[in-house]
């Protein structure tokens, strides 16, 4: 399979999904609502078309090329009925560098944004020539033009905020024009709306357009949307005028060699173009004097906003983001967009007054070659990264697995940002493969993949190193299922998976979701029950509580040669104890206090795996919780944890050597530190700066506690790596959040591989790769502390267990907004479950509610069941069959006392969709009908 792709430019390999992409408002791949795909519909109605008729390749080429096409025209357009440029050689030259500037080309892998702000040219011409020919057919055109510019909600706000100024400056010069036309221009607005009825009634039903619903992690994470204006801005004002950007690139615009000539080309045009002005400033029209100065002021507050850090303009795109809808504001980068449009302008509006002959072909030569000087090198790039078809290798045996509707978890490590740097046409091809297929991907932290209920995945896919196998095999089900790029990645395939819809009669309330695998593990082994879980409140729907006793363990915890802990059970009912597999433990309890020991001890009871233990609890009188093993020192094994005796390594580590350019360094601090006199410094600006205490000699299958103390500002700069020397080389590692500056304390529990004997023990500092600064980070009070074989072991369970069998379920998926699902054998309270990602905008129905014919368009059947968040992240919903069928015939009842019953579940904004469709449609129709009339009344009288 060919297909050409780079950065964001990525498109299914296969027609059907990229269909798929733009006519549903939730996106079963992304497991997340899709406002993208309906909003981008009319500006991809062509697209869709030759991707059906053509293949990957054909479509990729006709998309940029047309793209650049419509630019050019547009502004050529703009030139010409805007501007009042009739020699036809500037408008083509003004057109020409306006659609090959280096930011539009710099954005070609974001082409949708360039074909977005192109619309401005076309819409602010069209209300012009609406006045001037008192035509209000050209407002239509505006209104497409703005219709199309919402590929992104930026560019449409920016392009509808310009329009608007405009059209008030019209108003106000042609108050005639206004009251004659009002009623026209009211039931023009009003056609408008009907015509983008097919995204405004699902958006209006979801409520928002934030792009935070467009999460693909496996749990609720929050975004930080003012981090990002720190990281996407030019970074200095050069930067900015020279039409670059130093960050969150697709393609290098200058080289080692060539950047003398970009910037020539660049600053070259500046020159040109403000002497042209000088010299033709005397006998510019009144009108285009001022354009020009307008050009050159809307210029200069674009590059301040992309700069963002100079005049504090960064204070204001924050300020615009924490407005309603303010996070399409987020990258200051975004206003570098608008810069070819005021340039060009200013281009075409000073070349007006150019005397013809050898002056006006000069200009046009020295101009065009500021343009091969600009963009040679950056359309090399452009071939080689994008226009070069290439064809899946590395991923093959990937695209031809079966992962239709599965789900799949990718654990993003340092590993796998280090691999995807260092060989992106990898990352690239992974991307094509993973999103042509009906596979629902989510991410997940290596350092915290066990917060996550891996048994409700059909894959998990990651680097070398970051799956631990112990985890995925011994406490789950899991088996290598391949690997891929020299073993680099390795999927693993569940060999019990769920199905997509189930039910089960018991779901579990966890405090926190950590240390989840053992908590699957002991459901499975143990209570032999399946394993779904809810999060804090669970709506006073039944549950049973899971306490691990031992969760959430710090060096602070041993104490006096003992592990302790707190323990409060989630529920005041019935409380039992029940323990995992392992060695034989005694148990002495006592008011408010539970001790545990390895050997015996006065009065203590034997306790073995699996033997359930009555005690009595409440959930707002918490208890002690011991465990003693005096076999166990609790001795910390990193030497010199501290670094009080000076630094581990004399010379800093380079952990991502791939040129012999590094800028890395390492030092200790005594100013700031968090124990004794002083901290490690690591600081990297090319390259991963690194250093490691001396190999630590581990117990294989031991649990420890791994401690220590970091501090990071402005960026995730700090992290670390435990490798083992297991024979799958095992490694654990994590990339640390950002700390605004303060130190913070970061504690985990380490499971030592079977087979491992020595661990090496890696701390990091990141570079900023976004802005090409340095990164910082500081390190203190490094513990490593083996405790007995614990956490995951010893549990509270609150409540009895429900031995109710679940019932038989059977669903047929419609499509990514709609399942069908039928219940067989249902007579006590059950969970439905689903792997389809939460969100409150699913509904579950009975199908005998759903309104038939044209009605079901219009009306909602009612909402059945408890809508609950499973797993962190999945949908649920708790459903009773007595209260749901007693007294009704909307369920068959059995025989033997049970019920039968099928359900709807859909996402309802898809609903709005349908109905915005028709209103879209037949306003459409009824629009090209009058239009055509009109056309054919316009014939007629010329005839006459």
């Amino acid at each position: 399979m060919r297909f050409i792709s780079h950065g964001d430019y990525l498109l299914p390999l296969y027609f059907p999904v990229y269909l798929v992409q733009h006519v549903y408002i939730w996106s079963y791949e992304r497991g997340a609502v899709n406002p993208d795909g309906i909003l981008r519909l009319p500006g991809r109605l062509l697209d869709i078309v030759v991707f059906a008729i053509s293949n990957n390749v054909v479509f990729g080429y006709f998309y940029v090329l047309t793209c650049l096409a419509i630019a050019f025209l547009a502004f050529l357009w703009f030139a010409r009925k805007f501007l009042d440029v009739t020699r036809p050689g500037t408008g083509v030259l003004a057109s020409l560098l306006f659609a090959l500037n280096p930011i539009f080309l710099g954005n070609i892998s974001k082409i949708g944004l360039v074909l977005a702000v192109s619309m401005l040219p076309i819409a602010l011409t069209a209300l012009k020539l609406a006045v001037a020919n008192k035509r209000l057919s050209y407002v239509l055109l505006c209104v497409l033009a703005l219709n199309i510019s919402l590929l992104h909600p930026f560019t449409f706000s920016v392009n509808l905020l310009v329009v608007g100024v405009y059209a008030v400056y019209l108003a106000r010069r042609n108050k005639p024009f206004l009251q004659d036309n009002w009623l026209k221009l009211a039931g023009l607005a009003i056609v408008t709306l009907c015509l983008n009825a097919y995204c405004i009634l699902p958006l209006v039903s979801m409520g928002t357009l934030d792009k935070t619903a467009l999460s693909d992690t496996a749990t609720t994470t929050t975004v930080d949307y003012h981090s990002l204006v720190d990281v996407a801005n030019t970074g200095d004002l050069i930067t900015g005028l020279s039409l670059s950007k130093g960050v969150l690139k697709d393609y290098e615009f200058f080289g080692q060699l060539t950047w003398p000539f970009y910037f020539l080309g660049v600053f070259g045009f500046y020159v040109l173009l403000f002497s042209l002005y000088i010299r033709v400033e005397r006998r510019a029209k009144p009108d285009d004097r001022q354009r020009f100065v307008l050009a050159l002021g809307v210029f200069l507050v674009l590059v301040v906003l992309a700069t963002a850090s100079y005049l504090r303009a960064d204070l204001l795109i924050k300020f615009l983001i924490d407005l309603p809808g303010g996070w399409m504001f987020r990258s200051p980068l975004k206003w570098q967009l608008y810069l070819p449009i005021v340039l060009c302008m200013a281009l075409a509006t000073a070349l007006k007054y150019v005397r013809g002959g050898w002056h006006v072909k000069g200009l046009y030569v020295a101009f065009l070659a500021t343009l091969v000087l600009m963009n040679a090198y950056l359309c090399l790039q452009i071939y080689q990264r994008l226009l070069k078809p290439r064809t899946v290798t590395t991923f093959a045996a990937l695209l031809n697995t079966d992962m239709a509707y599965k789900n799949m978890l990718f654990v993003d490590s340092g590993e796998c940002t280090g691999r995807a740097i260092d060989h992106p046409e990898e990352a690239t091809e992974l991307n094509e493969v993973l999103i042509s297929k009906t596979v629902q991907v989510k991410h997940q932290p290596a350092g915290l993949v066990d917060s996550v209920n891996l048994g409700q995945y059909d894959f998990v896919m990651g680097c070398r190193g970051t799956l631990e196998p112990k985890l995925l095999t011994d406490q789950y089900a899991f088996k290598v299922a391949d690997t891929f790029a020299g073993n680099a990645y390795q999927l693993y395939r569940n060999t019990k998976p769920t199905s997509y819809v189930g039910a089960v009669t018991q779901v579990f309330t966890l405090q926190t979701a950590t240390q989840v695998g053992g908590k699957y593990a002991l459901s499975a082994r143990s209570l032999n029950e399946p394993f779904t879980f809810i999060t804090g409140d669970a709506n006073n729907l039944p549950t049973t509580g899971l306490t691990d006793m031992f969760d959430n363990l710090a060096p602070s915890n041993i104490q006096n040669g003992e592990v302790r802990n707190a323990v409060r059970p989630i529920a005041s009912n019935s409380q039992q104890i029940v323990v995992g597999e392992g060695p034989t433990v005694y148990m002495t309890t006592k008011q408010h206090t539970i001790q545990f020991s390895s050997a015996p001890t006065p009065g203590a009871m034997p306790i073995t795996a699996n033997q359930p233990i009555p005690i009595t609890a409440q959930s707002d009188a918490p208890f002690a919780v011991t465990f003693r093993d005096p076999s166990y020192t609790y001795a910390n094994t990193i030497i010199n944890g501290s670094l009080e005796n000076g630094l581990w390594q004399q010379k800093v580590g380079d952990c991502n050597n791939y040129d012999n350019k590094a800028n890395l360094s390492m030092s200790l601090n005594k100013n700031t530190k968090t124990n004794g006199k002083q901290s490690l410094e690591l600081v990297a600006g090319v390259h991963i700066a690194c250093t490691s205490p001396p190999d630590i000699t581990v117990t294989p299958g031991g649990q420890y506690i791994l401690h220590f103390d970091y501090q990071a500002n402005k960026g995730r700069y700090a992290g670390y790596n435990a490798s083992f020397d297991d024979a799958g080389h095992t490694s654990v590692s994590e990339r640390l959040p950002d700390t605004k500056g303060q130190w913070t304390q970061y504690t985990t529990i380490v499971n030592v591989p079977k087979g491992a004997r020595q661990l090496r023990f890696t701390v990091y500092a990141y570079p900023n790769k976004a802005t090409g600064a340095t990164g910082k980070a500081r390190y203190d009070n490094f513990s490593l502390t083996h405790i007995p074989p614990i956490v995951s072991r010893f549990f509270i369970v609150s409540g009895k267990q429900n031995t109710a069998a679940a019932p038989t379920i059977r669903f047929a998926k419609i499509n990514p907004t709609k399942t069908m699902v039928s219940v067989s054998g249902a007579q006590d309270p059950f969970y439905l479950t689903t792997k389809e990602s939460y969100n409150p905008l699913w509904r579950l129905s009975r199908s005998s509610d759903a309104p038939s014919g044209p009605k079901g368009l219009l009306a909602l059947a009612p909402a059945v069941g408890d809508h609950v968040r499973l797993n962190n992240a999945m949908n649920g919903w708790h459903i009773d069959p007595q209260k749901l069928c007693g007294g009704t015939n909307a369920c068959t009842h059995r025989a033997d006392g049970t019920y039968d019953m099928s359900f709807v579940m859909e996402f309802t904004p898809q609903h709005w969709f349908y109905v915005g469709a028709l209103i879209s449609l037949a306003t459409a129709a009824g629009s090209i009908v009058i239009i055509g009339y009109g056309l054919r009344r316009n014939v007629e009288r010329r005839r006459k």
